[in-house]
């Protein structure tokens, strides 16, 4: 008779949380310190790289964005649908869970994508603007590169790794900005601010 197979003492500290029972208040007051410092230091990165694109870019450019952005922050509500906090909360969890969770959540951004894809004609009639079609359908690509990241970030939270969340966050906005002012520079228009928003999501991705 074959013996079972024992879960990988990798799979056991990714899931379990005993460990973190221990200093538990010193452990929460730490991670709250470390998140209000990155919202501060990405706050601070956001403000200097609106200062230098209004050098680059003119109001139009920004505007063109603001439309488009109308419609993808009202359905950033729903890219998660509460299914991190699962992961999160839930004492105990497995793999097969979580792989579950992973593709139902990149299922739900596909969805959104696709959705945003289609309503992209109608916010172009809407605004009466026919550049509007592709921008919204190049920010549509984020919903799905954002659900590929919310069970691994939720695990992150897990694990109450919020250094680990805090340095991806940073890093992400940093290379975002660069993109953004580079493209901006080389003369890229409202495509730079495009790009930005692609640059974050996809360097959250990798």
């Amino acid at each position: 008779m074959s013996k079972k197979k024992e879960p990988a003492p990798h799979d056991d500290k990714i899931f379990a949380t005993d460990h973190l029972k221990s200093a538990l208040k010193e452990r929460s007051v730490r991670g709250g310190a470390i998140t209000m410092i990155a919202q501060e230091a990405k706050f601070c990165f956001q403000i200097g790289s609106i200062v230098v694109l209004a050098r680059l870019l003119t109001p139009h450019d920004f505007g063109l964005i603001a439309m488009v952005t109308a419609v993808t922050n009202f359905m950033e509500m729903f890219k998660d649908m509460g299914l991190s906090m699962a992961t999160i909360q839930k004492k105990d969890i497995n793999q097969n869970q979580v792989s579950t969770l992973f593709w139902i959540n990149t299922a739900i951004g596909l969805g959104i994508m696709l959705l945003i894809a289609a309503l992209a004609p109608a916010v172009a009639w809407f605004y009466d603007e026919s550049r509007l079609i592709h921008i919204t359908l190049a920010l549509a690509i984020i919903f799905v590169l954002g659900g590929l990241t919310i069970q691994h970030q939720a695990l992150l939270r897990r694990q109450m790794l919020f250094g680990r969340l805090a340095a991806i966050e940073i890093v992400s906005v940093l290379i975002g900005v660069a993109t953004a002012i580079v493209s901006a520079w080389y003369g890229a228009g409202y495509w730079a601010l495009v790009l930005m928003h692609l640059a974050i999501a996809i360097a959250t991705v990798t």
